[in-house]
């Protein structure tokens, strides 16, 4: 049975305005998440599901043959990815504790805006297939417990990932290079950061989505600062010469 208990906290932005849709930030206003620092044991229907309820995403239980359930969730039909528990220690497939979330597109993606896309977030992994289909994954754990909120943001923050690659997949002619990807990236956070100095004033991010989005930014800033650090601990690669 798919559910569709509202759309609160969906926010339309110009992410999906290049194929003429709204693109959910499940952002300005934070959801109401019950118990959020409950803790969630494993990850099955019962516990996932009621916070994709919270969170105003449709979804319904598939049960393929010979292979294990998995959630099909989606925002408004536009937004559509799955939930896929994994590493389960029952015997019967259950007592997950791995949570597999991917997104599958269609049509023939640009290789050089996958590549792009996938440096530029940490967050989630950007792909192609060996079939030829782009994908974003993004691996979640409970060995010990997480909590309920922090799957909720996980959750938000790859629905939202999800709308913002959809995007760059659709406009890749406007598409620049690999190096150019992260350095908007980096420069974002150089550019807030020169705000604020400006300003005097820190700049507080309003929602989830966006104080990891200027986590992201940071993070981009961060490597090329590490890099250029020769005192940054490094791993050294022993290039083994075979005769």
């Amino acid at each position: 049975m798919i559910r569709y208990l509202g759309m609160a906290a969906m926010v339309a932005s110009s992410a999906l305005a290049a194929i003429g849709a709204p693109a959910p930030a499940l952002a300005q206003a934070a959801p109401t998440i019950a118990d959020p620092q409950g803790s969630i044991a494993d990850f099955s229907p019962q516990t996932v599901g009621p916070l994709l309820d919270e969170l105003g995403l449709a979804w319904e239980l598939q049960t393929p043959p010979n292979a294990q359930p998995y959630i099909a969730a989606s925002y408004a039909g536009i937004i559509n990815f799955i939930l896929a528990p994994t590493a389960c220690r029952g015997a019967t497939g259950d007592e997950c504790v791995g949570l597999n979330m991917v997104a599958i597109f269609d049509g023939a993606p640009n290789p050089q805006t996958v590549r792009a896309f996938n440096y530029r977030y940490a967050f989630a992994s950007a792909g192609i297939d060996p079939s030829g289909a782009a994908y974003l994954s993004r691996y979640d754990l409970s060995d010990y417990g997480i909590a309920r909120g922090n799957l909720a943001t996980s959750i938000q923050v790859f629905v939202n990932q999800v709308a913002m690659f959809a995007a760059e997949l659709d406009t890749a002619q406007r598409t620049v290079s690999l190096d150019g990807y992260a350095d908007d990236l980096a420069s974002s956070a150089l550019n807030r950061a020169a705000r604020e100095t400006l300003t005097g004033a820190e700049i507080h991010a309003a929602n989830a989505i966006e104080r990891h989005r200027f986590g992201l930014e940071d993070g981009a800033q961060a490597v090329r600062r590490f890099i250029r650090d020769e005192n940054a601990p490094r791993t050294k690669i022993e290039n083994a010469v075979r005769d």
